[in-house]
């Protein structure tokens, strides 16, 4: 996938997932993201992420799917997201 079109997906999660939805195991997020009608791909990068994991702020959900993906790290997509 291509970094310029992962921008505006971490956006879309931003958009979606509030500061109340945190913090949050992975499938209470997939479960959010669902009820929110979020673009499959959106629910692709969560489901992407090995194990179970639970995650404090969106930060490290976008962290976390950037790895899952073998991606770099993207703090300044990071940091937008938490605003």
């Amino acid at each position: 996938m291509d970094v310029d079109e992962t921008v505006p997906c971490w956006q879309e999660c931003a958009a979606l997932l509030s500061n109340e939805c945190f913090p949050a195991s992975k499938d209470d997020l997939l479960a959010a993201l669902v009820r929110q009608r979020a673009p499959s791909r959106l629910l692709r990068h969560l489901h992407g992420v090995d194990g179970d994991p639970f995650f404090a702020n969106l930060a490290e959900v976008v962290r976390a799917c950037r790895e899952s993906q073998g991606q770099s790290s993207v703090v300044e997509v990071a940091a937008h997201a938490e605003r």
